[in-house]
């Protein structure tokens, strides 16, 4: 490993990038994967927007109350606002990696702002309403973080039409991956994801998302809204191909998901099948062919 005097950090800032890295490869796996395509002069951006999202995405899982999460993000949001205030960052690893970041790429602030608003709506005891209303949650909790993602690896999606679709695309199907995935682990804490009008019209509570009885119905309401990230997936690839290369490691999030969504469809749509939470240890060599031949 490099030391500090190296790199030109401090060994305080290369301590927080070696914090975020272990954090983002133990408890994001996937986009771990998809930094290690991007130029190594991006990567510890791309890590420390990720650390950061752990860190709000978290943010209800790891409290009792829902008004403690809120004020875990609210503490995130003050932070925020000192940094780009340009007052002493906050002594915490991600805190401080962010702050580099921040400077070094010119991130903007309203995007994270979108992330903690879309985050807020975690401490809601309700689901989505239905599948507008889940596609939106999709968008907001993921859609900022490929546009902070983006800017990172110096390309302002907004001047790229199709990119920018691309990366909404992939966000959304990305992210409604994962809450497929999750299923287990949120119905097992009480709480739901899934439509709340489709969970009604399918006679489905919240534990029967992990009881053997409500298999049937449980596999097929999953069915249909893996349907939907698949088809958000599948036009994020579409409008990718024409991307420019630079964001080939954001838009290789899309082919990690529709995996995901092969081994749920192989599962009968069970998020329960153990399959379902693997990431196989061939994914890193089906992500290099891709990046080595440009398809997303």
């Amino acid at each position: 490993m490099e030391t500090g005097e190296e790199t030109g950090l401090s060994s305080d800032s290369a301590l927080a990038d070696d914090f975020c890295l272990d954090a983002v490869r133990r408890g994001d796996r996937d986009r771990y994967l998809t930094v290690l395509f991007a130029p190594a002069g991006r990567r510890p951006g791309l890590l420390a927007l990720y650390a950061f999202n752990l860190e709000i995405a978290r943010a209800r899982e790891s409290v009792s109350e829902p008004m403690i999460g809120l004020i875990r993000l609210q503490w995130w949001r003050d932070c925020l606002d000192q940094i780009f205030a340009g007052e002493p960052v906050r002594r915490h690893p991600v805190a401080e990696a962010l702050a580099r970041a921040i400077a070094r790429h010119r991130l903007p602030r309203e995007p994270f702002e979108w992330l903690l608003l879309g985050r807020e709506r975690d401490m809601e005891p309700a689901p989505p309403s239905d599948r507008a209303a889940l596609i939106d949650y999709a968008e907001a909790t993921a859609g900022p973080l490929f546009e902070l993602g983006a800017r990172i690896l110096d390309c302002d999606a907004a001047e790229h039409e199709a990119a920018r679709i691309a990366m909404r695309e992939i966000a959304i199907g990305y992210a409604l991956t994962g809450l497929l995935r999750s299923i287990p682990f949120h119905a097992g804490a009480g709480r739901v994801y899934l439509p709340e009008d489709a969970m009604r019209h399918a006679g489905l509570a919240v534990q029967d998302l992990i009881a053997s009885a409500s298999a049937e119905k449980r596999r097929a309401l999953v069915a249909e809204i893996a349907a939907i990230a698949a088809s958000h997936l599948d036009e994020g690839r579409r409008l990718g191909r024409s991307a420019p290369r630079r964001l080939r490691s954001l838009l290789l999030s899309g082919a990690i998901a529709r995996a995901h969504l092969r081994r749920l469809e192989r599962a009968g749509f069970d998020p329960l099948h153990a399959s379902v939470q693997q990431s196989p240890p061939w994914t890193i060599w089906s992500l290099m062919l891709r990046s080595l031949f440009g398809r997303v």
